[in-house]
């Protein structure tokens, strides 16, 4: 029992300083997370239901990663977030913003890294959108034209 005690002490020391070595751990304006903005046709904690669900089915790694965030009635928003264990640095972040009864704003971003990429923003996305979680998006994309 004594050395799985040292093992785990060991492996939390080494996940602490590897993230605190310059190596950025989460959701930073600098670093292009990749992310959606968009109206749903869904009120606001429909959104944050779909939201929360996505997150904790799929966006959690082995469950090392704490979901978190709620409803403000008084404001019409909600919030999801998605945050890493020592650090608490936001790896996914969904802001929502009622517009009326059953229309919504969405903000999603992620870390970028990992399972937190551009597959999950459309997966997220699709969740709000369509009321189905899922890890990933069945759903066609329009396409990406590039600049000539």
């Amino acid at each position: 029992m004594n050395d799985r005690m040292n093992f785990r002490a060991v492996a939390a020391t080494v996940l602490l300083a590897a993230s605190l070595s310059g190596c950025a751990l989460g959701i930073t304006p600098e670093s292009g997370s990749p992310s959606s903005n968009f109206t749903a046709n869904v009120d606001y904690q429909q959104a944050w239901r779909m939201a929360d669900a996505q997150a904790k089915q799929c966006l959690t790694g082995d469950s090392a990663y704490a979901v978190r965030g709620g409803v403000d009635s008084v404001g019409r928003t909600a919030q999801t977030l998605v945050e890493a264990p020592f650090t608490r640095n936001d790896i996914v972040r969904v802001d929502i913003k009622s517009l009326d009864a059953a229309r919504s704003e969405v903000r999603i971003a992620m870390w970028g890294e990992g399972i937190w990429n551009q597959v999950a923003v459309d997966a997220m996305h699709d969740a709000i959108v369509y009321g189905v979680v899922g890890c990933t998006s069945y759903m066609p994309r329009e396409p990406v034209r590039k600049p000539r």
